[in-house]
């Protein structure tokens, strides 16, 4: 019942059903704001802030372009959720530049009530806490809107997207990088979470497999974080979103910090953070390592 829920759904069902996605599609655009930025769902309407709704279109669309090859449907009129109508085209250009908007003090993306990880609530209390997966999704959106641009003869946008995009991994590059990983969040006072600083939640997953997917992250950084991922993840049973887990509240955290450990959000083997770092691999030419963690986390694996 969730917008991205939806959409991801969507971008699954592409290659089975591409006219059923598409309407489910269009019908994310229409509950996008004309400021570009997304409702939380709409079964019921959920109009919590959270940042990262409607930037999952960009790779939805991209997926039933690439399936399809349905161009028109990037000129189809769909109206926004409050004012006004645009072209689906405009919307994706309108989710990617609310993002390029609401950005904070590092440069980074402003998580307002939350990212991916809908129970970090306490990150941005005071409107200033910054997301660094939400910046490396950006990231990703940009070259994949850039690319369908560059498609459809909109080269200059294709240019924008592109700066965009190495603007904003360089602000990751100079503030999220914590040594060994890529940061999960700063706070209202720009205090890292998922830092070695931290004395729960030190490494966080996506960051370490976004920072691929947003083609971010130096060669060097890469081996660094990839090793850390197999010191500190790695359960046996796939890789935790984050470790070690939270065993008490932290305000800058929020509602993941009092999730019971093993959890949801808290350190769990999540099948969703686990299919970004299976992507992140082959994205890398790592065929064996991606083939480990698939066997590690699909059902149908019989030692597990």
């Amino acid at each position: 019942k969730g917008y991205r829920d939806i959409i991801q759904q969507c971008q699954g069902a592409v290659i089975q059903q591409s006219q059923a996605a598409l309407e489910q599609l269009l019908k994310a655009c229409a509950h996008q704001y004309e400021s570009g930025f997304g409702l939380r769902g709409w079964h019921p309407i959920d109009d919590l802030r959270y940042a990262d709704s409607s930037q999952w279109m960009i790779g939805a669309f991209h997926e039933y372009l690439a399936e399809t090859g349905d161009f028109d449907t990037l000129e189809k009129v769909v109206p926004f959720f409050d004012n006004g109508e645009a072209t689906v085209y405009e919307h994706l250009r309108r989710s990617l530049s609310r993002l390029r908007e609401d950005r904070g003090a590092h440069g980074l993306n402003l998580v307002f009530y939350g990212d991916w990880n809908d129970s970090l609530t306490g990150v941005c209390r005071e409107g200033r806490g910054e997301s660094v997966w939400l910046s490396m999704a950006f990231c990703r959106s940009c070259l994949i809107l850039a690319g369908v641009a560059e498609k459809v003869g909109k080269a200059d946008d294709a240019a924008e997207y592109r700066l965009w995009q190495k603007e904003m991994a360089e602000a990751i590059n100079t503030h999220a990088w914590d040594g060994e990983w890529y940061i999960c969040a700063l706070d209202d006072n720009a205090n890292p979470i998922g830092s070695e600083q931290n004395d729960e939640g030190k490494i966080f997953l996506n960051m370490q497999s976004w920072a691929q997917l947003g083609n971010v992250v130096p060669e060097a950084r890469w081996e660094q974080s990839w090793k850390s991922v197999g010191e500190r993840l790695n359960s046996g049973w796939g890789l935790m979103l984050n470790s070690p887990a939270y065993t008490k509240y932290v305000h800058n955290v929020g509602r993941l910090s009092s999730i019971r450990p093993g959890a949801a959000e808290n350190a769990s083997v999540y099948t969703h953070g686990n299919a970004f770092m299976l992507l992140a691999l082959l994205e890398r030419g790592m065929a064996d390592e991606a083939y480990e963690l698939w066997n590690a986390v699909q059902p149908g694996n019989p030692e597990r």
